[in-house]
């Protein structure tokens, strides 16, 4: 058949269906969402004012809880897309949703080797 199998990681790139299927998500969650990550930011700001300036370790602590969750975000979002992407090039005959033994160990090396480990 012409048609491809979707991907882990971009279903509208690689699948010739993708005007076929219905738009995921919902978008009352994706709001509320948003909403709360706007108040937890409303909430840390309004931290910042309570602590006393003088206080370097709730800084440091702060700082470095925010860092680390940006860290993870980032790593873990192109774990998935190298993961998708090496599924879809080494793994071409599985299903979708399937996981491709070779594409998660070599994302995983991958993923170790670029952290120095």
């Amino acid at each position: 058949s012409g048609s491809r199998r979707v991907g882990l990681h971009c279903p509208t790139c690689l699948s010739t269906e993708a005007d076929k299927m219905p738009m995921a998500g919902d978008p009352g969650v994706a709001f509320g969402m948003t909403i709360g990550a706007g108040m937890c930011t409303t909430l840390g700001a309004a931290l910042a004012f309570c602590v006393p300036i003088e206080n370097k370790r709730f800084l440091a602590v702060s700082l470095g809880i925010a860092a680390g969750v940006m860290v993870y975000v980032s790593l873990v979002e192109i774990f998935f897309k190298s993961l998708g992407a090496l599924s879809d090039e080494w793994c071409p005959e599985r299903e979708v949703g399937e996981l491709c033994p070779k594409a998660y160990g070599a994302t995983t090396g991958f993923f170790l080797r670029g952290a120095g480990a």
